[in-house]
């Protein structure tokens, strides 16, 4: 009896606390204007308290729900949740909502990555890359048409670039990938051999070196078969 008594009573301060510090997270932003709001969800999502962005981002939303800059932000918060599903419905909604972002098509394409659907995945990729061709957006189409066995596809999409934007050791990575992989031997050896040369490490853009290295090495044993 005693220990039920003592749970009831710790749970009843629980709950009272809970709903008092509920109460008072809302009086925090009941007097801020939206834009003050949004600085403090996007400080929030810097510190890695999604969750609690989220609850301030959908604050936003409910005023202002064709708001794709602020459902790109919920969809990113998701997205670092791994809940993948819940960040592509709000990139879709971010899309629907902005007019061509490079980086946001591109965010619609990793969640699609992340849920299985490659075909999407480099349909958004790809309208990301026309939108505003970059290194980045560049890379991103040619490894997503890697990942659904479509190199031939990609190294099209490679020679077409422009030079200003291919000509980048994070690019010729993964393009020597697309060449390895339907055993174009010597063209992955060469470009390897370029990328290594040339690269610099990046926290920002990380490369899995090693794993790189796997595909150069294995590829000149084939040549010298």
């Amino acid at each position: 009896m005693i220990l039920k008594k003592t749970f009831l009573q710790f749970f009843i301060i629980l709950f009272f606390f809970l709903n008092i510090g509920g109460k008072l997270y809302a009086q925090e932003t009941e007097n801020l204007s939206l834009q003050q709001i949004e600085k403090k969800a996007d400080r929030l999502e810097d510190d890695g308290k999604h969750l609690e962005a989220i609850q301030l981002y959908q604050k936003i939303i409910k005023q202002e729900n064709n708001n794709g800059s602020v459902y790109n932000k919920i969809g990113m918060c998701y997205f670092y949740l791994k809940d993948y599903e819940k960040a592509k419905d709000n990139f879709r909604l971010a899309v629907l909502y902005t007019q061509d972002d490079e980086v946001i098509l591109s965010n619609l394409s990793a969640a699609y990555n992340y849920t299985d659907d490659g075909d999407k995945a480099f349909h958004y990729a790809m309208k990301a890359y026309e939108v505003k061709k970059t290194s980045q957006t560049l890379i991103n189409v040619i490894a997503t048409a890697n990942n659904i066995d479509r190199q031939d596809e990609a190294i099209k999409i490679y020679e077409s670039a422009p030079s200003e934007i291919k000509d980048h050791p994070r690019v010729w990575f993964v393009i020597a990938r697309s060449n390895y992989e339907i055993g174009n031997y010597t063209e992955a050896v060469e470009i390897y051999t370029k990328a290594f040369e040339n690269h610099e490490p990046s926290k920002k853009f990380p490369v899995k070196i090693q794993e790189e290295k796997y595909y150069y090495y294995y590829s000149i044993t084939q040549l010298l078969k």
